[in-house]
């Protein structure tokens, strides 16, 4: 579907991104401070790539349940609700936006004090654990999928998996939360090592620059499938039906 100039301009862009916020970062610091902040322009662009995505993967469920491929119709579906439920959350469900106050129960259990479920206090623990598998499986999956699978379930694997070409997009934000979670803690206690304290040389804002990457990532992979799934000779075989004969 895509030739080998589009796979490597895709798989350069991330590169170039990355390369662009750490001189704004080093170079025009309170700039950087502006656009990372909460309700800025880094924040609000990944809440319409997560829109583009839900659209996206909605008309690919539509596209497969059409073509009689049911189990990806589903899969899809499902995606795309995840991903609705998503984007409205990253937004906090409008809030700020409508100005609604907020409820006791979010007031005292919510870390950000915000209407969001991903900022419970029950989920905050494993937020970190969540981006860094979401991250690994995103950037290394095709790698680590053996030939012979590939092979065998290239038609159904390319809807899943991301290429190699994507790999950029997810892998920095599977090294911040890898860096927030496990590294800095390790070599701040047990090497003493300053330049690994958070909020030293990497600051805990730094996650929305590779959010950002996350959720561009998602979008190309999910547009690439959408063509995927309006051309017949890349599809899945249609799901297998039982048929019951009576006498």
């Amino acid at each position: 579907m895509l030739g080998t100039r589009q796979k490597i301009i895709i798989f350069l862009l991330p590169i170039a991104l990355i390369i662009i916020f750490i001189l704004i970062k080093f170079l025009y610091p309170a700039f950087y401070g502006i656009i990372i902040s909460e309700d800025h322009f880094v924040e609000y662009f990944q809440v319409f790539l997560y829109f583009i995505s839900f659209i996206t993967t909605l008309f690919i469920s539509i596209t497969f349940f059409r073509s009689g491929k049911s189990s990806f119709g589903i899969f899809y579906l499902v995606l795309s609700l995840v991903l609705l439920f998503w984007t409205l959350d990253e937004i906090s469900w409008g809030q700020r936006i409508f100005n609604i106050s907020n409820p006791q129960y979010f007031e005292t259990q919510n870390a950000q004090k915000e209407i969001s479920v991903h900022n419970l206090n029950i989920f905050q623990d494993y937020l970190d654990e969540a981006y860094i598998a979401l991250g690994f499986y995103g950037a290394f999956a095709s790698f680590l999928i053996p030939g012979s699978l590939k092979d065998r379930f290239k038609k159904k694997l390319q809807f899943i998996i991301p290429d190699w070409y994507l790999g950029f997009y997810f892998s920095p934000v599977f090294l911040i939360y890898l860096f927030f979670g496990y590294i800095s803690p390790f070599m701040v206690h047990y090497y003493e090592k300053d330049l690994f304290r958070i909020g030293n040389v990497i600051i805990w804002r730094d996650q929305e620059p590779a959010e950002l990457l996350l959720a561009s990532g998602l979008a190309i992979f999910f547009m690439i499938n959408s063509l995927l799934a309006t051309n017949k000779e890349f599809l899945p075989p249609p799901d297998k039906k039982k048929h019951y004969h009576t006498n």
